[in-house]
């Protein structure tokens, strides 16, 4: 199973120490490149460098033509959408990038 993360779950986990627990479940977490860029920007919980991170794979995401339910998304949310139409859900969910 590939498992893609938003920086929600990133800063949710390192704000209680527990980003260990993504690879004990997953195994590996791929984040698209906006995501791993979110959380370095900083702010109030400190999240670790997660291009150091082993278990980590960062992801270049493929350019977005944006669709109106994508509009409101974060950046990081955005791309990982992007990745959507090559799994098939894209089709089910009726989003055309």
């Amino acid at each position: 199973m590939i498992v893609f993360s938003n920086t929600t779950p990133i800063i949710a986990l390192s704000s209680i120490d527990s980003l260990v627990l993504l690879p004990k479940l997953f195994g590996e977490i791929h984040l698209v490149n906006e995501v791993i860029e979110e959380c370095e920007v900083g702010g109030q919980i400190s999240v670790p460098l997660l291009r150091n991170i082993d278990w980590i794979k960062p992801v270049q995401s493929t350019v977005i033509q944006h669709a109106s339910v994508l509009l409101e998304l974060d950046k990081g949310e955005k791309h990982n959408f992007a990745l959507v139409p090559t799994r098939c859900v894209g089709t089910r969910m009726n989003l055309h990038m």
